[in-house]
């Protein structure tokens, strides 16, 4: 089923399964197809775990040393909604505006070439039994991020993630990040005075108006961060300095090379943005929220797809928008190579049983 549905998806262009069903010619009537792709979705012995293990352990693959990985929080807007399961409030990006909907973790590495490569993908809600914090959604999607990587790349977070919570799980890891920072945490600077980001920055800024690093702790850790600060973005209507708190392995240019790590951090709404558009990722009409992490984590599968050919061959582009029959064999092949490394993980009881590969 789930191949019928990535195929479907990929050839529509869209989650609804009505759509997804009008791509696929076979014996059975649209309704009994729509009907049956939405009865596997919500199947208990569905492969979801693996599937997102086995997503993510193939695209850390072509993750390189400095390779910036952006992990931010998107919505996913349903203002008509009225009967889909754990509703919740959230903040539309593109209209600015509060709304229905559920929240969506995201990550993304962003290779040499400035092309976004989805890694992760999941949505959820503040009104789901089993939601504990959104320290812990965050966490749920970082600890596999971070094992899989072993040390490569470089985390970037946006403002909003420079929590306590996190940032001291991420220092258990050998991992590199850049957090950029909203000015109120206190970090031990030169002399080990102790004071508010905000206050280093512009102090630093009024001596050099300039991009500028200096070395910092949090207080109670022995690790060495690097603060680095530099003038106010354009269009900024608060005038706050730029901050980012950095743990990088780098030895010179710190302020230079972090600013443009970040800077690319940027390419990854653009993307989410091109997937919401492009599959009409909002436009599901599931109403269970296990089909619709699930409608998602496929959407993620077509996604990755779709960027690994783009990157490798321009012209396949054409070809996708013209819906050129030359699909089938690299959908075959990249289909059975995934389904192939999740039936491994699987026991002949189809336990859900994960091996790292």
């Amino acid at each position: 089923m789930m191949g019928e549905v990535f195929t479907g998806m990929l050839a529509s262009r869209s989650c609804l399964l009505s759509e997804v069903g009008r791509s696929i010619q076979d014996e059975t009537t649209l309704p009994h197809r729509e009907k049956r792709f939405s009865r596997e979705l919500d199947r208990r012995g569905w492969w979801q775990e693996p599937l997102a293990q086995c997503v993510l352990a193939r695209g850390v693959r072509q993750v390189g040393q400095e390779d910036p990985i952006a992990v931010d929080l998107s919505d996913l807007s349903k203002p008509y909604a009225r009967k889909m399961e754990y509703l919740d409030t959230v903040r539309d990006g593109s209209k600015k505006t509060i709304t229905r909907g559920y929240w969506l973790y995201e990550a993304w590495h962003i290779d040499r070439s400035g092309q976004p490569l989805p890694l992760q993908l999941f949505p959820y809600s503040t009104k789901d039994p089993q939601f504990i914090s959104e320290n812990q959604e965050w966490l749920n999607g970082l600890w596999p991020l971070m094992e899989a990587l072993a040390g490569r790349g470089i985390l970037v977070l946006d403002r909003g993630t420079d929590r306590w919570k996190l940032m001291k799980e991420l220092l258990k890891k050998p991992q590199q990040w850049i957090i950029r920072q909203l000015g109120e945490r206190h970090l031990v600077g030169p002399g080990n005075v102790r004071k508010r980001v905000i206050q280093w920055a512009r102090e630093a800024l009024e001596q050099k108006n300039e991009p500028q690093a200096m070395p910092v702790r949090l207080p109670g850790s022995p690790t060495p961060l690097w603060l680095v600060v530099a003038p106010p973005l354009p269009g900024d209507d608060e005038g706050k300095p730029f901050m980012l708190l950095c743990r990088v392995s780098w030895k010179g240019k710190i302020a230079p090379r972090a600013l443009g790590v970040y800077g690319r951090r940027w390419r990854c709404e653009d993307a989410i943005r091109a997937t919401k558009q492009g599959l009409g990722l909002e436009k599901f009409l599931v109403r269970s929220m296990r089909r619709i992490v699930r409608i998602v984590l496929i959407a993620l599968l077509v996604m990755r797809f779709i960027a690994e050919r783009v990157a490798h061959e321009a012209a396949w582009t054409r070809r996708l928008i013209d819906c050129d029959e030359r699909f089938s064999k690299p959908i075959k092949v990249y289909l059975s190579s995934t389904l192939g490394a999740i039936r491994r993980c699987v026991s002949p009881r189809r336990k859900l049983v994960w091996v790292p590969p």
